[in-house]
Order: structure tokens, then C-alpha cells, then sequence
């Protein structure tokens, strides 16, 4: 007569032979079994019954038992060096966060947001969540998309040196900048409604190269070294504020046309212009960059050029399942961001730190 425990140690013992073997390996049969360990037929079928629950054997029939093949419960990066909850991180960034684990959810892709806590402007050379590359050193991890990480030579050199399919910042499948085709649109705009005297608020670090480069097809806008505040520092608060009233004082001419690239600079900007009492759009047009979908609540007049941060989300998405099952990765194109005009303002409370919004704007898209 068997022992009661019998049956458990028999499990376990079964268990641990089964772990020290590869996926797809069969099993001996319950007769060598049964001579090998000395028990019963119905003691051996008991303890497959329960590895066959817990999902470490398959039984074939006519063919016997096989070890089967763990399931994948690893999951999906998505990373980004930057502090998404920092108030100095524009929206863009958050949007294309949310996007991208909508996008994976929707295809069934279990993924885990890898947050830094970097902010705007801040050049870690070492990454911040060690957390992520604990996970992908244990190969928890079998998909990375990188949302936004430095150029420094640690990031560099360990994303080059990943041996799982990547997508995204510092990798070669990653979107295109919008800064330029922004600014293309920009100049274009401001110069088709009369603007000569152009001024550029940015802190993207190629800004002043595109400003430039867009102006050259006109040739009766002029640029002026001290309009160009391409260098403003992100994490620095009321950046775009302190800019805009170093354009404005730089010189006794004034620009008439004035274009942000970014929708927290333009934030701080509009607290400047106002408090300078500047006409708008009478004595300056204004041509800023916006996140498709977000509030278009906006103390002044003024031209939105809104990129649509699912586009991007969705792209990196198909970029990395392309990836995962061998397929080619499809180009990214950039498309023309929407341009919609806000005539009249909202009626707003205001300090210098944010607008309070009584009312909602009224616009146009072109």
C-alpha cells in the first residue's frame, strides 16, 4: 500500500526531472516509470494530471508525454530617459507615451513604461532606470520602443549593443524630426501674410539651422541674429518668457512675425507679450507648434501648426511587431502638420506662472 504523500513526492520528483529538460522532449513512459520509481500506474497518471495543470507537460495520445514549451510572459519596453510627469516635458512626449501602449494593448502586446527622471535639457551620460536594464539582463523583456533618450555615449553604446528588436530614439527605425517641416510651413505662412521681420523661439538644438535655411527662398524676409533664441534651456522655468522679451529688447527694429516650437515656450511667451503690451496680430503674428488633440485654449491670436503625436506612436508600434516577426519595417514619412488659425482669444485671468480659462477659443483649420 502507497503512503499517503506518495503521490506529492512523486509530483515533485516528476517536476524536477521535467525542468532539466528541452521544450518538446518526451518523457519516459509510465511502465519505464513505474520500474524506475517503483509505484503505481494511478500514482504516476495522478502526478501528470497535475503537471499537465500547471502546464509543464503535454500528453500526446497514442505518443506518450512531452515536456512543453513555457509560456512568453515577457512583455514590451517602452522607455524614455525623460520625467513625463515633469511640468517642463512638453505634452508631445506624454501623447506619444500614451499612444504607444494604447497601440500595443489594441494588438495584444503585454508592455511596461520605463519613466527616467531626467528633465528637459538634462544630459544624463548614465541611464536613470536601472530598472529597465535589470529586466532585459533577466530577459524579461523581448521588445523595446524608445521614446526619448540622449545622445550620450553610454545611451549610444547600450542600445547599439541590445540583442532584442528596437525601434525609436537612437536606433535606426525611428520617426523623422517635424522641426524642419514645421518650420518650412512656418516661414511660408507668416511671409504669404505680409511678415519680413521673422523671430524664432526654440530650444530644439537644430532650430536656427532650419530657421535659416527656410528663409532663403525669400528674399525680402529678414532674419536678425538677435531674433534667434534657438538655444533656450528646457528645464528652465519661464524660458520662453525670458526669451521672448530678450528678442524684443535686442533691438530698436521689432520683428512682425514670430514663431515658437513648442507649446510650453509659447505658454511662457504669451505671458511676455502681454504683459508688453503688444498688439496681436496687428504689430506680430504668431506661428506656433501644437499637439493635435490637445485644448486650443490661447490668450492671443494665433496660428497653431499641430503634429499629431499618434501618428508617430503608431508608426513606432508597426515599427517593432514588423520587428518581432521578421518583417520589413515600412518607411516613416512626415506629414504636413494642421494649421488652424485662432482669431479671438479667450477671456482669461492671468498670472505670471499660468492662464486661467474662462471661456473657449473659436477657430478655423485650414
Amino acid at each position: 500500500m502507497e503512503i499517503p504523500n506518495l503521490k506529492h513526492r512523486v509530483e515533485a520528483r516528476l517536476r524536477q526531472w521535467v525542468r532539466r529538460r528541452q521544450p518538446g522532449e518526451r518523457l519516459p513512459s509510465v511502465r519505464d516509470l513505474m520500474a524506475r520509481w517503483r509505484v503505481s500506474a494511478a500514482t504516476l497518471r495522478a502526478a501528470q494530471s497535475t503537471l499537465i495543470a500547471e502546464g509543464l507537460i503535454d500528453v500526446r495520445h497514442g505518443s506518450g508525454a512531452y515536456v512543453k514549451s513555457p509560456p512568453d510572459n515577457r512583455w514590451v519596453a517602452v522607455v524614455t530617459e525623460l520625467d513625463l510627469l515633469h511640468s517642463g516635458v512638453g505634452r508631445y512626449h506624454r501623447e506619444v507615451a500614451r499612444h504607444v501602449m494604447a497601440g500595443l494593448a489594441d494588438r495584444g502586446y503585454r508592455a511596461e513604461l520605463y519613466l527616467g527622471s531626467s528633465q528637459p535639457g538634462e544630459l544624463r551620460q548614465t541611464p536613470s532606470n536601472e530598472r529597465f536594464w535589470d529586466d532585459l539582463g533577466h530577459q524579461r523583456i523581448h521588445g523595446t520602443i524608445f521614446l526619448a533618450v540622449p545622445e550620450t555615449t553610454a545611451w549610444v553604446s547600450r542600445v547599439a549593443g541590445l540583442s532584442i528588436p528596437a525601434v525609436g530614439a537612437q536606433t535606426e527605425y525611428q520617426p523623422e524630426d517635424h522641426h524642419e517641416a514645421i518650420l518650412n510651413q512656418a516661414v511660408a505662412l507668416l511671409a504669404e501674410r505680409g511678415c519680413r521681420r521673422l523671430a524664432l523661439l526654440s530650444w530644439h538644438n537644430k532650430a536656427r539651422e532650419y530657421f535659416m535655411r527656410a528663409t532663403l527662398s525669400y528674399d525680402d524676409v529678414e532674419i536678425c541674429e538677435s531674433w534667434m533664441r534657438g538655444d533656450l534651456e528646457p528645464g528652465l522655468r519661464g524660458a520662453g518668457w525670458e526669451g521672448f522679451r530678450e528678442i524684443w529688447g535686442g533691438s530698436r527694429e521689432k520683428p512682425d512675425g514670430l514663431i515658437v516650437l513648442d507649446d510650453v515656450l509659447f505658454d511662457d511667451a504669451a505671458i511676455a507679450i502681454r504683459e508688453l503690451g503688444i498688439a496681436v496680430p496687428e504689430h506680430l503674428q504668431i506661428v506656433t507648434h501644437a499637439v493635435k488633440g490637445m485644448p486650443t485654449h490661447s490668450p492671443l491670436p494665433v496660428t497653431r501648426l499641430e503634429v499629431d503625436p499618434a501618428e508617430d506612436a503608431e508608426w513606432l508600434v508597426r515599427a517593432l511587431v514588423a520587428r518581432l516577426e521578421g518583417s520589413p519595417v515600412s518607411p516613416y514619412h512626415v506629414s504636413e502638420p494642421t494649421c488652424v488659425t485662432i482669431n479671438h482669444p479667450v477671456t482669461q485671468r492671468y498670472t505670471q506662472n499660468t492662464f486661467m480659462v474662462n471661456a473657449p477659443p473659436t477657430g478655423e483649420v485650414k
